[in-house]
């Protein structure tokens, strides 16, 4: 299937049926979207992450959007920050914000692999027809292998929806829609000078995303 680069549209016009047939796609494909793993590198150099990130998914209703994360190390083994973004999805100005923490319960192995865990929560907000929140868990491992960064993981997370608007005057769609997205991803990442160049993509049954990122490691 193609990933789609279009402006996303949050209007719905959904009848009962359709709402039946799109509305959980449409938010699992959202939380795939909305939820990249903030952490650059193996998490054991650098005080504060920086990240920029593209996002785009295999509906042409959620887009493509853009994404702003950082991270600052409290301690060896303790990564705390949010990630922000604004864009337009069709009429509506839309906020995406959260923010969470990267836990290293181990010391990197003497292969190079190191193991982390993200715990995030993220809203949408700005959109005429919903609120829509999510809490995720994310277990990752990480490989390095010939200048190269490698992950892998796996994951979940719940969502919440709170229709208003248009949405919720159409009778047999209700208020609130709630759901969970099992979900696996993977990745790799690669220092080009200052900067880290990286391409992340997660997956479920129920959709997909990739993610083209730049981010940099700052050591004060």
């Amino acid at each position: 299937m193609p990933l789609f680069g279009q402006r996303p549209n949050y209007k719905f016009n959904w009848t009962a049926e359709s709402y039946k047939a799109e509305a959980a796609p449409f938010f699992n494909q959202l939380t795939l979207q909305s939820g990249p793993i903030l952490q650059v590198g193996h998490g054991r150099e650098g005080r504060t992450s920086l990240k920029a990130t593209v996002s785009s998914g295999l509906s042409k209703a959620t887009g493509t959007i853009p994404l702003f994360s950082g991270l600052y190390r409290f301690s060896e083994n303790l990564w705390l920050g949010g990630l922000i973004s604004g864009y337009r999805a069709g009429g509506d100005v839309i906020i995406l914000s959260g923010y969470a923490a990267e836990i290293l319960p181990v010391e990197p192995s003497e292969e190079g692999s190191s193991w982390s865990v993200e715990v995030s929560r993220r809203a949408v907000e700005g959109a005429e027809d919903f609120n829509f929140k999510t809490v995720g868990v994310v277990l990752s491992r990480r490989i390095n292998f010939h200048g190269a960064q490698f992950y892998y993981g796996l994951g979940f997370a719940f969502f919440d929806v709170i229709f208003h608007g248009s949405s919720v005057a159409v009778e047999g769609i209700p208020q609130q829609l709630e759901g969970q997205v099992n979900l696996l991803s993977g990745g790799v990442e690669r220092s080009l000078g200052e900067h880290v160049v990286g391409l992340t993509a997660r997956t479920s049954n129920k959709g997909a995303s990739v993610m083209i990122h730049l981010s940099k490691l700052i050591n004060e």
